[in-house]
């Protein structure tokens, strides 16, 4: 329970201070998930003076996303470490590095093929869905950390619901996207389709339920 308090009111500092420096941003941001054009229009705005902002907010869905991943974890009986300190920070370096090698895949098909526009599309419409996605899981984390035993499990399959139709969400924003890219190469898309969001999402069931059986 230390252990805990201790993480959750870490992730809450980080948050205020974040929310503080950031807010409006992160209001631009709430509504170019919600908006097609206003995400258009976020990325055709984007500078590098806030490609250090946009990390920081990343940086935050690590964090969150991990904390949930180690909550589940726990709940589930799923033994990741012996210290609950490192079991967390596998839980976020994993997450971390699932999307920075999918960004770098994507980025190496995006200079492989000539769909670089597209893709640079698509990693900045994943950045900012991950974005809002850390936001959400602020009071569910809170909530799994706090809550008593019998809603937990209700709290954690809500939120996989939550997680489910987000990106399902980001998948038809990527369709939309790769519009072009479908009509013109069907084989090509499906070679990415295939590598880029399939396959890493069965090497994680895999890895999933491996420990599962543990």
């Amino acid at each position: 329970r230390r252990f805990l308090f201790v993480s959750i009111l870490t992730m809450f500092i980080f948050l205020t201070l974040i929310v503080t420096i950031f807010r409006i941003l992160i209001e631009k941001i709430w509504k170019a998930f919600l908006n097609d054009n206003l995400l258009n229009q976020l990325h055709r705005e984007q500078s590098s003076g806030l490609v250090l902002a946009y990390l920081i907010l990343y940086l935050l869905f690590f964090i969150n996303g991990g904390l949930f991943a180690f909550l589940a974890a726990r709940y589930f009986d799923i033994n990741i470490s012996g210290s609950n300190f490192y079991s967390l920070l596998i839980c976020i370096g994993c997450l971390a590095g699932f999307f920075v090698a999918k960004h770098f895949v994507l980025w190496l098909m995006g200079f492989v093929f000539p769909v670089s526009k597209e893709v640079d599309s698509y990693q900045f419409t994943i950045m900012i869905f991950n974005i809002v996605l850390g936001l959400l899981l602020v009071p569910i984390v809170l909530f799994i950390g706090y809550a008593p035993e019998s809603t937990v499990g209700v709290v954690i399959y809500g939120a996989l619901g939550l997680l489910g139709l987000t990106y399902l969400f980001l998948s038809l924003r990527g369709l939309f996207i790769a519009n072009r890219f479908i009509a013109e190469n069907k084989f090509h898309f499906l070679l990415c389709l295939c590598a880029v969001e399939i396959s890493p999402h069965l090497v994680i069931y895999k890895i999933a339920t491996a420990y599962g059986g543990n």
